[in-house]
């Protein structure tokens, strides 16, 4: 239950202050939108190698000493 509070809170709270404060509010929201969807392009590449790594590394797909061959290129595996 207290979980739940502090997530409204959360949310609520900066919700409020927004709409008491700030006049044009259509324009923070734009603003808040156009460096949001930056922020995602320039993060794409680092998220799917976080994403890429944590899976090899925690379902444990490849051990040291697979060989391992990707389009036409082929190695080895010397560590973890």
């Amino acid at each position: 239950m207290s979980k739940a509070i502090s997530f409204a809170e959360l949310i609520v709270i900066p919700v409020i202050i927004g709409i008491i404060w700030i006049q044009d509010i259509q324009s923070l929201i734009l603003s808040l939108g156009l460096i949001a969807a930056a922020f995602t392009i320039t993060m794409q590449d680092t998220a799917k190698n976080f994403a890429g790594g944590s899976s090899i590394f925690l379902m444990n797909i490849y051990r040291v000493g697979d060989r391992i061959e990707l389009v036409s290129k082929k190695g080895d595996v010397i560590d973890m």
